[in-house]
């Protein structure tokens, strides 16, 4: 089995990301990154190099909700039926619960609160952060998993 990682800029947060390819008997990708057009064409033309498309990943392993690590998950599970993988605390976000959305906005709100953070700036912040599925695109089937869990990649 190998495993290659596949960079992608990413000029909405950090600057770059990077996905992770195992391919063997199976093929997985950790973290396939944030739904615009210019990661996706990075995805792509890394994939390209391997002879890959988004169809023939078999499985997809989110480390965590971020939608620049979650956001293409649906698109490739839609693409060849990948089995997705995310952590029980970050699943519902990933596969945007409407509950859990409206109550990690609320908490935020709190925090926003708390803080003291002045209304206006309260309303930069908003439009700044977007909600918690900005950037997620389509919601992937997730399989949950807790901690101390392992997945196999044949």
């Amino acid at each position: 089995m190998s495993f290659q990682r596949i960079i992608l800029d990413n000029v909405e947060y950090e600057g770059e990301n990077n996905a992770y390819l195992l391919d063997g008997t199976e093929t997985a990708l950790i973290d396939p990154g944030y739904p615009t057009s210019e990661n996706r064409a990075q995805l792509q033309d890394g994939l390209a190099e391997r002879d890959l498309t988004f169809a023939d990943i078999d499985v997809v392993l989110l480390t965590h909700h971020h939608s620049d690590h979650a956001g293409m998950a649906g698109e490739i599970q839609l693409a060849g039926g990948a089995r997705v993988y995310a952590h029980e605390l970050d699943a519902p976000l990933i596969v945007q619960d409407p509950a859990v959305v409206e109550a990690t906005q609320a908490t935020r709100e709190r925090r926003f609160e708390e803080w003291g953070i002045p209304p206006d700036k309260r309303a930069e912040l908003r439009d700044a952060l977007g909600d918690f599925t900005d950037g997620l695109g389509e919601p992937p089937d997730v399989e949950v998993i807790s901690d101390g869990a392992s997945v196999t990649v044949a």
